[in-house]
């Protein structure tokens, strides 16, 4: 975990709540997972009411809901965003390697596929796997990946 890049998104003081950019423009602003959710009063009830809507319209997206209420300020939450060349989402896998080249993102969000399976095949296919069957680190194919994205 990048804890340099969680440590300075943290520093600004009035944020409850620090999402990821949605790499896609025109679409939602937030993609989903937040990563960093201060404890409060206020947050529990941001999530309370996701998981409200959520079960009162098991059709709607979770991205959808979760920028209702960040740009709604649901409760007085403040939401703020990690930059995209930080943390990327889906639209990272779809770029060619020449693409992939121009940003060194820390975390790369699969949250779009459902399942752990679904999302390991993803980061396989996109070399991105390092586990063995049995769990195990393949440390060479690790680095071997990695050294890819060396500038």
């Amino acid at each position: 975990l990048p804890f340099d890049l969680i440590q300075n998104a943290t520093m600004v003081d009035d944020a409850d709540i620090i999402v990821p950019l949605n790499g896609y423009p025109g679409k939602e602003i937030f993609a989903f997972d937040p990563l960093v959710a201060f404890n409060s009063s206020a947050t529990t009830s941001f999530f309370k009411e996701m998981r409200q809507q959520m079960e009162k319209n098991p059709e709607i997206m979770d991205q959808k809901i979760l920028n209702e209420l960040c740009s709604s300020q649901f409760k007085g939450i403040v939401c703020r965003n990690f930059e995209w060349s930080d943390v990327a989402d889906g639209k990272w896998f779809k770029m060619s390697d020449r693409e992939r080249k121009n940003y060194n993102p820390f975390i790369v969000n699969n949250n779009y596929y459902v399942g752990v399976k679904n999302k390991a095949a993803r980061q396989a296919i996109n070399g991105l796997w390092f586990l063995s069957p049995k769990g195990h680190c393949n440390l060479s194919k690790a680095k071997k990946s990695l050294a890819k994205f060396k500038s």
